[in-house]
């Protein structure tokens, strides 16, 4: 009876330090959580059961062959749109002077080619991040000198 009594007064010291520390609402949270992540454990359990379930029927309902032909359509499909983002159309004016746009042209490539080629390449095939990277930086350097021709114009 000496180790029950014990171990029944020590678990109620922790419960009472735990009540005291976390506050009295804790132990509701607790529970709640405790709920939450075997409710969540369950529903993924019961999510790869469906997806697997959901195959196996599709798979007794539909030959393999007409399967494997509408993947190819939707990798043709794919390649189709990927084609078609390539053709990005670019301007190189840059402050209206052809002769300051080309020097710009020609740093904004090497700055292109040294300091975000190498690392975006790593990540990544698709050449639409560039392009906006490309739009956003022009349009700040068109704004730019737009504003400073306003201003060299009023001295």
């Amino acid at each position: 009876m000496g180790q029950q009594q014990a171990l029944l007064m020590w678990t109620g010291l922790a419960f009472v330090l735990f009540l005291l520390t976390f506050g009295f609402l804790a132990p509701i949270l607790l529970l709640a959580y405790i709920a939450a992540f075997i409710g969540g454990a369950f529903l993924v359990v019961y999510k790869l059961h469906a997806i697997k379930e959901s195959e196996t029927m599709l798979h007794r309902i539909t030959p393999v062959t007409q399967l494997y032909c509408a993947i190819n359509g939707i990798s043709q499909v794919v390649k189709g749109l990927r084609k078609a983002d390539n053709d990005y159309k670019r301007d190189k004016r840059l402050t209206g002077s052809n002769i300051i746009d080309e020097q710009l042209q020609e740093v904004f490539e090497l700055a292109f080619r040294d300091y975000i080629h190498d690392w975006y390449f790593q990540l990544s095939d698709h050449e639409e991040f560039l392009y906006n990277v490309r739009q956003t930086t022009q349009s700040v350097i068109i704004t730019f000198a737009n504003r400073y021709s306003m201003l060299w114009n009023n001295f």
